[in-house]
């Protein structure tokens, strides 16, 4: 796991549950391309659930992250997947 996503994760502890955690965000695929930060969702209860609730805050995370990052994509799939496209 790369250091701004686990730091990413520290921070949304602060305002989730551990519950909340382990079923929205722990579940997440996710892969750096340029500026970019592509979320992959298992299900597209959980990509929703991430752009209602939690995307704000994730995209905050980045930024005071200084990680380079200048926007964040969501999806539904694998990195497995995503490779092979």
């Amino acid at each position: 796991m790369d250091e701004f996503w686990g730091d990413c994760i520290e921070k949304l502890k602060e305002v989730m549950t551990e519950k909340e955690i382990d079923s929205s965000i722990s579940v997440l695929h996710y892969h750096k391309k340029n500026s970019v930060l592509k979320l992959l969702a298992p299900n597209q209860y959980v990509l929703e659930h991430i752009r209602s609730n939690l995307l704000d805050d994730i995209k905050s995370c980045l930024i005071s992250a200084d990680t380079g990052l200048t926007d964040v994509r969501l999806d539904i799939g694998s990195y497995e997947l995503e490779k092979k496209t």
